[in-house]
């Protein structure tokens, strides 16, 4: 995984998601860096051999995604 190493660096995947919102693409941005939480979550778990948090980002993003649709689906 590429990562930033200070404070004011970002991952690759965190300088695509800030294309994206200068592009007006909001919602791409939010699903990518939803995703790169999931990915490195779990890269670093296993890089530590450590167990996912019960909420882990996976679950949220989900969870999260079960909200929209339930959203859309009442407005629908």
């Amino acid at each position: 995984m590429r990562d930033a190493h200070g404070e004011n660096q970002l991952a690759t995947a965190e300088v695509a998601a800030e294309a994206l919102i200068a592009n007006q693409e909001q919602m791409a941005a939010a699903y990518l860096n939803q995703w790169f939480d999931v990915f490195s979550e779990r890269y670093m778990a296993g890089k530590r051999q450590k167990a996912l948090p019960e909420r882990d980002a996976l679950s949220l993003l989900l969870h999260r995604q079960d909200q929209c649709d339930t959203h859309e689906n009442a407005d629908g």
